[in-house]
């Protein structure tokens, strides 16, 4: 899949621009402040419906505005098919080939897209978080499936989670044990394969450009001495 137009209407400094993008590779150059970020920045918040640079989308529109719009064209195995989005301060309305979408991730799977940013060092000294996000973003693309099982871990570690802040029955954070331990085993299935891909490349890459033998390894968050499901019995045992 690749971006083959982009439009955009009152984003940051941009009170419209229309582009249109080699399938293969694209150099955009400009004086400074001239709006080169704030382009790949709206290429990324048509994909992610947010920005990589702020968490609100408000600062985005253009000053005396109260909207922007971006559109663009997406090519799908030699189909072109359109991609828009508006943003107001209500929210935001996307819409794909002609329909509205059913939700922003939706919108991911049609246009992978990973930005490279000057605060691409969080992946080495950030926490652990930030690696993890970039871990599942990847798998996202290469795994169907996985943002329904990632969502199914999320709402029973919440669940369980808050099962265990209120001070609720043991049997009541239990209950939620079953669905987290089986999504938990399928999420973490599919972060080992996707890293066995990354690993092999990023080996590749380090050799043939740095001459060092570079290796990536996961940690699933729990003692490898121990089964996923004797980490969560040994954690509710003292209720």
């Amino acid at each position: 899949m690749s971006l083959e137009r982009l439009g955009v209407e009152d984003f940051r400094c941009i009170e419209r621009a229309d582009l249109e993008f080699d399938l293969r590779c694209n150099l955009i150059s400009g004086q400074n402040a001239s709006g080169k970020t704030s382009l790949l920045e709206a290429i990324f918040f048509l994909r992610r419906g947010r920005s990589f640079r702020t968490n609100r989308s408000d600062t985005l529109v253009r000053a005396e505005t109260r909207q922007f719009t971006l559109t663009g064209r997406i090519d799908t195995s030699g189909v072109s098919q359109p991609i828009g989005m508006r943003v107001t301060s209500e929210g935001i309305e996307a819409r794909f080939a002609g329909r509205a979408v059913s939700g922003l991730a939706e919108l991911a799977t049609r246009l992978p897209v990973q930005a490279i940013d000057p605060e691409v060092h969080r992946l080495v000294d950030g926490g652990p978080q930030e690696r993890r996000r970039y871990l599942d973003w990847g798998v996202f693309h290469v795994e169907p499936r996985f943002v329904d099982h990632w969502r199914r871990y999320q709402r029973a570690l919440r669940q369980r989670n808050a099962a265990l802040r209120t001070g609720q029955a043991p049997q009541l954070v239990r209950a939620w044990d079953p669905e987290l331990l089986e999504a938990a085993e399928i999420v973490a299935s599919h972060r080992e394969r996707y890293l066995a891909r990354l690993r092999a490349a990023v080996g590749s890459v380090g050799q043939r450009l740095l001459g060092l033998q570079i290796d990536l390894g996961l940690s699933r968050g729990w003692s490898a001495e121990r089964t996923l499901h004797e980490a969560v019995r040994t954690s509710t045992m003292g209720l």
